[in-house]
């Protein structure tokens, strides 16, 4: 015959925390969204149109492949993103009830003139939970899975400035190759003036100032030489760096022509482009995250119901568990804060304060953003203007220089006329690749204005 099961209700009036019940009122203050505004240019067009020809570039793409793979930065912002998501996952969880179960098992000894043994074992399980009717807990999940959100778009972001610099540093590396070969071509050439310039002096038929001004020209030539060496391997270096790579590590990059990744601008630039920069998005995250957090708080100034049971059995052995007698228990509560108000309503107005705050930085990203474009496109037109009187100037020696060698042919023009049109010929072919690489990097700055999707880029090679 089973044992009388004894019932025994602990608690089932909600319970108050404190001495009374204050009514607050929410003060929950909404943040004016900020909807996405198509800004109109005069210059400006699709930002799908390439600004730039990498597409037949696979040793660069492969090179960004390894940044994107290997770079330590990119490496500790995915680290950041993973351990954010951890967190939203906790978050969310701690809206949800909570069950814990407890087995336990005593054994005491009595110590009398008889010793008894007396054993006894308990199992319990309890629910808690703290309901959300204000929505406090839900605002603070939304809060955490938008901070990843946040956390994504800057990862995206810095993966973009990394790329576009890993871009520059390629471009800045083909050009001093190739101005190393132009300037050891004009070192050459200068040797050369110092010999004919020696035999005219030796022949009386030019001065010793002629001689020395022929040394230095050399002198500086050379100077300028070794400054490209070192610029070269610093570049070396960052390559390596950006890649995740020893600064020293072997690294070839294939020779190639800067000309062949020029394109013309397109004539316009879509300003909805703008508001899809990872930059942006993740300023209006900040946003959203802080109207949320702003919610919460005071939120958190209304009273709280919590909601428990348990369930228990007790025996001497396992068995006496099974069949013995069972307690439950079901409390409710609610908790109103009233000593600690003052600082809880202190928080919620900080956390209001930090809202405003990211409104303001938030327009201060988008201006911000308006002012790269426009420098950029600015910058950009000045340096293609420089570019095309550079390049009326190289064909303009081109010709002259073709022009003195055939005049010498005729025995019309000295050797020293034709080193001096060579030396020009060099010189003005020397700054039409300075040219031509400043004017891509401008390009570069131009995509990374209008949020051109760099990640897409790497490829491994095959």
């Amino acid at each position: 015959m089973l044992k009388k099961t004894f019932l025994l209700l602990g608690l089932t009036s909600f319970l108050f925390n404190g001495c009374g019940y204050k009514n607050v009122q929410q003060k929950e203050k909404k943040i004016q969204k900020i909807q996405k505004t198509n800004w109109k240019f005069d210059s400006f067009n699709e930002s799908t149109v390439k600004l730039f020809q990498l597409e037949k570039k696979n040793e660069l793409f492969y090179y960004l492949f390894q940044v994107s793979k290997n770079n330590p930065d990119l490496k500790s912002m995915s680290a950041t993103i993973k351990g954010l998501s951890e967190t939203e996952k906790a978050t969310k969880a701690s809206s949800r009830p909570t069950i814990n179960a407890q087995l336990t098992s005593t054994r005491t000894k009595d110590k009398t003139l008889e010793p008894q043994i007396t054993n006894e074992i308990s199992a319990n399980i309890g629910v808690s939970w703290t309901l959300d009717i204000w929505g406090k807990m839900a605002d603070e999940t939304q809060a955490a899975k938008l901070r990843t959100q946040q956390e994504k778009f800057n990862y995206l972001h810095g993966k973009r400035l990394l790329l576009s610099q890993a871009i520059n540093y390629w471009i800045s590396f083909v050009e001093v190759q190739q101005e190393i070969k132009i300037i050891l071509d004009l070192e050459k050439n200068a040797i050369n003036n110092i010999n004919s310039t020696q035999e005219d002096y030796q022949n009386s038929l030019s001065s010793y100032s002629d001689l020395t001004d022929a040394k230095t020209t050399l002198s500086k030539i050379r100077m300028n030489k070794e400054d490209l060496i070192l610029k070269k391997k610093i570049l070396l270096f960052k390559l390596n760096i950006l890649r995740g790579y020893e600064p020293s590590a072997n690294f070839n990059i294939p020779k190639s022509h800067l000309s062949a990744l020029l394109l013309e601008l397109p004539k316009e630039i879509s300003s909805t482009s703008l508001l899809e920069r990872p930059d942006i998005q993740s300023s209006f995250k900040e946003l959203q995250i802080l109207d949320k957090e702003t919610s919460a708080s005071y939120k958190a100034l209304l009273p709280q119901i919590n909601i428990s049971t348990s369930l228990s059995r007790s025996g001497s052995s396992s068995k006496d568990i099974l069949s013995g007698n069972t307690i439950w228990q079901l409390v409710g509560g609610i908790t109103q804060p009233i000593f600690n108000s003052g600082a809880l309503e202190a928080i919620a107005k900080n956390k209001s304060a930090e809202a405003e705050s990211s409104l303001w930085n938030y327009r201060k990203t988008v201006l911000t953003a308006l002012e790269e474009l426009e420098t950029s496109l600015a910058t950009n037109k000045n340096l293609q203007n420089k570019h095309l009187i550079k390049k009326r100037e190289f064909i303009e020696k081109t010709k002259a220089l073709a022009f003195t060698e055939d005049n010498f042919a005729n025995g019309q023009a000295t050797l020293f006329e034709v080193i001096s049109a060579k030396s020009d010929f060099l010189e003005s072919k020397y700054q039409l690749k300075n040219s031509q690489a400043t004017l891509l990097k401008s390009r570069i700055n131009i995509a990374l204005a209008i949020g051109y999707p760099f990640e897409k880029l790497p490829k491994e090679k095959k």
